[in-house]
């Protein structure tokens, strides 16, 4: 029941109880006179009194405003105390000291529809009104109380949540650590690490399950096919070197997983979204700070493709780019094809970059590409040193490879599909073979790495105030044991310092 409704029945309760007790009253009092014979009014009946009792024998005992305790009268006020106690009617019987006695011994009763007289009347008429007025404003005091109590309830519950708040504000601090947003976020990275590590993704093997739990290492993937190699090499050789666990994201694993048998877990796109990562941008080659990263969420950023960075674990990085079966079968069965019944064959992979480098190499980096004096100095050297070469050449500018290298010794073969957006089949097919000669471009790098055995690079390609070189390093780029043969930068150069 609500509140509302149980002050309405109490109110209720207390109006019946008062018009009980006032029809009581007034039979009780009727019951006290007695009738006049002769005029037909009522005196009252004279009561034996107990010893003791000097009260004058003209009181009228039916008078509401004399009264005499007795035995019974006493009896009569307890049960009327005890019904102020359940009621807190008697109380206004009380104050007109109108508690009703039994009738005494030797006093007839009053007949039902005697005839009162008429200050009976007027006193019986003066206490119903007056009584409904003291029990009206009874019931107003007592709901005024009742909304005091309830109001004086609600402060007293504001007062005590008040000193708790102030409780916690001033004296918890000590022993509570409130969190930051950067520890909410750390929180959030933690959980996700936790989501990622249960989903039981494959791991760096040679990093421990609470190394796994410490934190996440990524790196951004840009750039093309030999740009997402270096990103990826580099990212799984520092974070094996400070001991985080790496992921790469979903645009790196489509574009290397079609070729090799990588195992670093993936990241969705969506959580990689929601984390706050610390970026740490990355020059192009090792540095000493390196070694030394702080942060549990790092994203690595940049072209980084040094071999400082990665080769102290170059079997494991070889491991990571471990072509698909499909895919090393077809590379081998296309040079088979190549060597036809000669024996003792030495393939050497021949990449020509050309496209875009055509014109942003002179323009933008003051250096040259790969000219066709370079490529027939490269291949001399190979056919010099072994008795039966073939050269398997792959480009993004084949036409002009087929205009300007010399095939008519059946030496060279023309294997690329030109498709830079689908570089597997030419990759595996220079990393199949035995030796390598490149020209400028991380994918002649990376297909001059796997491939191992003699590699010859273009040198030299930028004149020296090239802004290229505040951004690559040539001797961090080319292994020393690489054989470099310089480029010709006589095209860069003005026409009267060429004549002369």
């Amino acid at each position: 029941m609500a509140k509302g409704d149980t002050s309405l029945t109490d109110a209720l309760t207390d109006i019946a109880m008062a018009e009980v007790a006032k029809k009581s009253a007034a039979r009780m009092r009727q019951s006290s006179i007695t009738p006049r014979a002769a005029t037909g009014e009522t005196t009252p009946n004279p009561e034996k009194r107990p010893e003791g009792d000097h009260r004058d024998a003209t009181t009228h005992h039916g008078d509401i405003d004399s009264f005499s305790g007795t035995e019974d009268e006493e009896e009569e006020i307890h049960r009327l105390q005890a019904c102020e106690k359940r009621g807190h009617i008697a109380k206004v019987c009380r104050n007109k000291k109108h508690y009703s006695p039994r009738q005494r011994e030797g006093s007839p009763r009053r007949q039902e529809n005697t005839p009162t007289s008429y200050r009976d009347r007027q006193m019986e008429s003066h206490w119903s009104q007056e009584g409904w007025n003291r029990i009206l404003s009874f019931v107003t005091i007592k709901h005024q109380k009742r909304d005091i109590s309830s109001q004086s309830s609600l402060l007293y519950f504001f007062y005590i949540l008040g000193i708790l708040c102030l409780f916690i504000i001033f004296c918890l601090p000590e022993k509570t650590t409130y969190p930051s947003i950067t520890s909410i976020k750390s929180t959030f990275n933690s959980s996700l690490t936790k989501q990622l590590v249960s989903q039981r993704i494959a791991p760096n093997s040679s990093l421990s399950s609470e190394a796994t739990e410490a934190g996440i290492w990524t790196v951004n993937s840009i750039g093309r096919f030999g740009n997402q190699m270096g990103q990826y090499a580099t990212l799984y050789a520092l974070a094996k070197l400070n001991r985080y666990q790496a992921y790469i994201h979903p645009e790196m694993h489509s574009a290397l997983s079609p070729i090799f048998k990588i195992t670093l877990p993936v990241l969705s796109a969506k959580v990689f979204s929601m984390i706050q990562w610390k970026r740490v941008y990355l020059h192009d080659w090792m540095s000493e700070d390196y070694r030394h990263i702080q942060g549990k969420y790092v994203q690595l950023m940049g072209y980084p493709c040094s071999y400082t960075f990665y080769h102290h674990i170059r079997q494991e990085i070889l491991k990571e780019f471990t072509f698909h079966d499909h895919i090393k079968e077809e590379a081998n069965h296309y040079l088979q094809i190549l060597r036809g019944k000669r024996q003792n064959v030495t393939y050497v992979g021949v990449h020509v970059r050309r496209g875009d480098y055509v014109r942003v190499m002179p323009k933008t980096w003051k250096g040259v590409v790969a000219d066709k004096g370079y490529l027939e100095k490269a291949m001399d050297y190979f056919r010099n040193k072994y008795l039966n070469p073939i050269f398997v050449v792959t480009s993004n500018g084949m036409e002009w490879c087929k205009k300007n290298m010399d095939a008519s010794r059946g030496d060279v073969y023309f294997a690329g599909d030109e498709k830079e957006g689908s570089p597997g089949r030419d990759f595996a097919l220079l990393a199949h073979c035995n030796h390598t000669i490149m020209t400028i471009g991380t994918f002649g790098i990376w297909a001059a790495y796997l491939a191992g055995g003699k590699v010859v690079y273009l040198a030299n390609y930028t004149l020296p105030d090239s802004p290229f070189l505040k951004v690559f390093k040539p001797s961090a780029a080319f292994l020393p044991e690489w054989i470099a043969i310089p480029a010709d930068l006589s095209p860069l150069m003005p026409k009267s310092s060429v004549q002369s």
